[in-house]
């Protein structure tokens, strides 16, 4: 699965040293995704496996590379790939001396812009998905935001968008911040206007409570 995703995960990692500094160790211009690019470059002189121990618990935070830098760290992971193939091929690494990977350089090694979409986009939507688990309901609707941009509604759409930010208002009106949950509450209803009703119940409901409880 290596040369068309990254299978490991960077802080489990244990490495020689000499596979480390023979391969030519972490590289500048795939920052972000520096750790595939070195995974790569390692496979061609040594062997890599995945153990079945589980030796680290991977935290999740809006505040990580994956959710700040997603774009950037999408471009390294598919000048990675490019470089590998190159490689394999004897022909010369076109980022061996570059600065970091970006979509221009990307298109002139062949690649189209609709291939970087595509990539940015499935990024984006997996990621979703992961801050929607892990409780992060706003990172969750700021990705599904990105995927709908670079998709266009091919893979995630306008009311996909609106229910995360609807999720999103709800558990910040939860949490007792009700403004915050309000201005999630008003992009969800931006992305998908079909939700006014449904917070309309809502709010009626907890009205009847309020009034049969007082």
């Amino acid at each position: 699965m290596l040369p068309t995703r990254n299978v490991f995960v960077h802080s489990a990692v244990v490495m020689r040293r000499d596979a480390l500094s023979g391969a030519g160790g972490y590289r500048h211009p795939f920052q972000t995704a520096e750790d595939y690019d070195l995974w790569l470059r390692i496979t061609e002189r040594w062997d890599v496996a995945n153990l079945p121990d589980v030796v680290v618990q991977y935290r999740v935070h809006p505040r990580q590379a994956t959710s700040t830098q997603l774009e950037q760290q999408v471009l390294a992971a598919m000048g990675s790939r490019i470089s590998s193939k190159l490689r394999q091929a004897n022909k010369d690494d076109p980022f061996a001396s570059r600065g970091p990977v970006t979509k221009d350089a990307l298109c002139r090694l062949g690649v189209s812009a609709s291939e970087i979409e595509a990539e940015i986009v499935k990024a984006a939507a997996e990621w979703t998905w992961v801050m929607q688990r892990a409780g992060y309901h706003e990172a969750a609707a700021s990705m599904a935001r990105e995927a709908w941009r670079h998709g266009r509604g091919h893979v995630l759409t306008r009311d996909a968008v609106g229910r995360f930010y609807f999720v999103s208002a709800r558990e910040s009106v939860a949490g007792g911040h009700r403004i915050h949950g309000l201005v999630d509450a008003a992009r969800a209803l931006r992305w998908k206007p079909a939700l006014l009703w449904r917070m309309l119940r809502g709010a009626v409901r907890r009205l009847a409570r309020w009034r049969s409880s007082g």
